[in-house]
């Protein structure tokens, strides 16, 4: 049964068993109801027979007759219980107990005579004190007196008082419920109580079973794929009810999120081999167009000794030179030579070529990034200040070459943003366990728009054609590689400082 019916089910019966409740409780009620107006009719027909009389004037009559014959006591009592009046159905179901009281002379009690037997107070019901007190009154004003359910009224002979009656008026009976088999209402409601818990139960294993745990199961399995477990699928026991069917689509979703997943994660990584592969290739362009930017402090430092060269071998060919001349010319030669291959050797230290980490000397390679970049420094006008570190024997771990990459693309930049006649210095300190080296120049700078994007991949604000936008971004990623850190500060028009920090090595040091 699917869970929709059951719960149907379950307050049909709630429904049907309050209205079975309420109709029984409204028939009590209404027997009730009847019974009080029956007993009222009841009692109002007894008062009137009792105000007009009846009783009074028999019992007048018959103990008139009685203390004529001087009967005794047991004699007037015998009279008195065989009475028809006594005997009539419709006073005995009027009136539960009675009794006649003979009020006593002076000094004496009154005298108590019980009439037949069903009109006898039991052992304890009677206040004899009670009953006398309102005799008595009835006598004085000559009428009933009323006290909830006891009456009292006088009786005469002769015309002299001569005491009275005492009843105790029975309680209306339900009607068509005689034997009062119906309960009081608190009884009611307290067995209703069992049945109430049952049902509470019933209902409560109803949504326990059919909603509650499977929402706890629903829940675990969505905490499984939050932690990345996408095997985890909602357990279905019927796939027929509301639950199966909602937990059958939830599986289904999950087995299209995993297929996407897989298939997502297959691009990323045909994604990321293509995007590593042309990192590399930018890194590799940016590095040839760095060694590019050299090309025409290379070419300038080249065509001087080969002018120098060109001369002394067209000296060379005169005959006429003393051997003295072409000493002078051949040491000539040798120094152009000497200066070209020094010349060659710093352009090749800025090739790309295989990583190759170990210790690397701070102030050494310092010094071949600042004597490539003084290339280009000579040719803008600007003056490279390099400031010899405290200790000459600082070392840090990492790749020499990349070292010398890392300063030369941060002095190039501080050249480009340089006017001619300013400075560039780089500086070197050790601060808290870690080798310091500072870039400064006295440039343009950056304003704070350019600087939130400074180390973003192809982002530069130099013209087309004059850079690429990955220095910065491959200087940085340079640096992670050698376990250090780069940030900076600028401000326009006043320059700007690159920090870049590495952590110092005891290792040849």
């Amino acid at each position: 049964m699917s869970l929709r019916r059951r719960v149907f089910f379950v307050f049909l019966l709630v429904n049907v068993a309050s209205v079975a409740a309420v109709m029984a409780y409204a028939r009590r009620e209404a027997n009730f109801d009847i019974a009080r107006r029956q007993g009222a009719a009841e009692m109002t027909d007894l008062r009137q027979d009792l105000a007009q009389l009846s009783i009074r004037s028999d019992i007048d009559r018959e103990l008139s007759a009685l203390l004529e014959r001087d009967l005794s006591g047991a004699e007037l009592l015998l009279a008195i219980r065989n009475r028809d009046f006594f005997r009539q159905e419709a006073f005995a179901r009027r009136v539960a107990k009675a009794v006649i009281v003979e009020r006593g002379g002076a000094g004496e009690p009154a005298t108590f005579f019980n009439l037949p037997r069903r009109f006898i107070f039991e052992v304890g019901e009677l206040d004899r004190r009670e009953a006398v007190e309102m005799v008595e009154e009835s006598l004085e004003r000559g009428g009933l007196v009323e006290r909830g359910r006891r009456i009292a009224g006088p009786l005469t002979v002769r015309g002299r008082p001569w005491g009275g009656f005492f009843l105790l008026l029975a309680e209306p009976a339900l009607v068509g419920d005689a034997d009062g088999s119906w309960l009081p209402f608190r009884s009611f409601l307290l067995l209703l109580l069992p049945g109430a818990l049952f049902l509470w139960w019933f209902t409560w294993s109803i949504l326990n079973r059919g909603v509650l745990k499977p929402l706890d199961r629903l829940g675990e399995v969505a905490q499984a794929v939050m932690a990345g477990d996408f095997a985890r699928r909602v357990p279905i026991a019927n796939p027929d009810d509301e639950y199966g069917r909602v937990a059958g689509l939830i599986n289904a979703m999950l087995d299209l999120v995993a297929d996407y997943r897989d298939h997502m994660e297959a691009k990323v990584r045909e994604k990321t081999v293509e995007l590593e592969k042309k990192t590399r290739e930018l890194m590799l362009g940016q590095r040839l167009a760095a060694t590019g930017t050299l090309a025409a402090g290379v070419a300038h430092e080249i065509n001087n000794p080969l002018g120098g060269m060109l001369n002394a071998l067209q000296r060379l060919k005169r005959a006429d030179l003393s051997a003295e001349q072409r000493a002078n010319y051949h040491e000539l030669l040798t120094d152009a030579v000497s200066r070209i291959g020094s010349v060659v050797r710093r352009l090749l230290d800025v090739s790309p070529r295989a990583r190759v980490a170990g210790p690397v000397g701070v102030a050494e390679q310092l010094g071949r990034a600042t004597a490539l970049a003084d290339l280009k420094a000579s040719g803008r006008k600007v003056q490279i200040v390099l400031e010899a570190p405290t200790d000459p024997g600082l070392v840090i771990l990492g790749d020499a070459h990349e070292f010398v990459q890392i300063f030369l693309n941060l002095l190039l930049n501080a050249l480009d943003a340089s006017a001619p006649g300013s400075v560039v210095s780089v500086s070197t300190r050790v601060e808290e366990g870690e080798v310091v080296i500072r870039v400064s120049d006295r440039g343009v700078g950056m304003s704070a728009e350019v600087a939130a994007q400074a180390f973003d991949h192809f982002f530069t604000t130099k013209e087309a054609g004059q850079g690429t936008g990955i220095g910065l971004a491959m200087v940085r990623s340079l640096v992670d590689s050698m376990q250090g850190s780069i940030t900076f500060d600028s401000t326009p028009g006043q320059g700007t400082t690159f920090r870049v920090a590495f952590p110092r090595s005891s290792g040849g040091g």
